[in-house]
């Protein structure tokens, strides 16, 4: 049995001192090119099957993956921006292609550090309440929970002290 993979994953960041603040935004990538499994077979043979863009139980190859954000900071101020997105895939359902789309999580968030040490936060994760792709071949929970985020939009507090 032998695995081959090949792909590009691609990061790039740009940072800036502006009147208006400090900004930092990244772009993140990933493109799989190939991903082939060859089984041994007990007859001696072999079996390959090429896995870019499949999905299966729990299991999610899209050929392209990526991931992108916008921080900012002013004095005290700061503020976020990120997204992640998850490319289409083809799952097999009695021998027939299934398509599942592809989806992007967005999310935000904004604070402020005090004098006195404390940084409050607030955000909002999965911004536009997106479910998980319907997949059915993962029959338990209809979706694949290594790959999609199964929680919907969320609102957080967060206090950080540090003394």
């Amino acid at each position: 049995n032998s695995t081959s993979v090949s792909g590009m994953d691609v990061l790039m960041r740009y940072a800036i001192e502006h009147h208006s603040g400090a900004w930092d935004f990244s772009v993140n990538f990933s493109k799989l090119n190939e991903l082939t499994e060859v089984a041994t077979l007990s007859d001696g043979s072999t079996q390959e099957e090429d896995l870019v863009g499949t999905a299966a139980s729990r299991e999610s190859y899209p050929e392209w993956r990526g991931a992108i954000s916008a921080n900012w900071k002013q004095n005290e101020w700061f503020a976020s921006y990120s997204a992640r997105y998850i490319g289409d895939t083809t799952e097999l359902v009695s021998n027939e292609p299934r398509s599942i789309s592809a989806i992007t999580y967005h999310n935000i968030s904004g604070g402020y550090h005090f004098d006195n040490g404390l940084k409050v936060k607030l955000g909002i994760n999965n911004l536009a309440d997106k479910q998980p792709p319907t997949s059915l071949t993962n029959t338990n929970i209809n979706f694949d929970q290594n790959t999609y985020n199964p929680v919907g939009r969320y609102l957080y507090v967060q206090l950080d002290y540090t003394l």
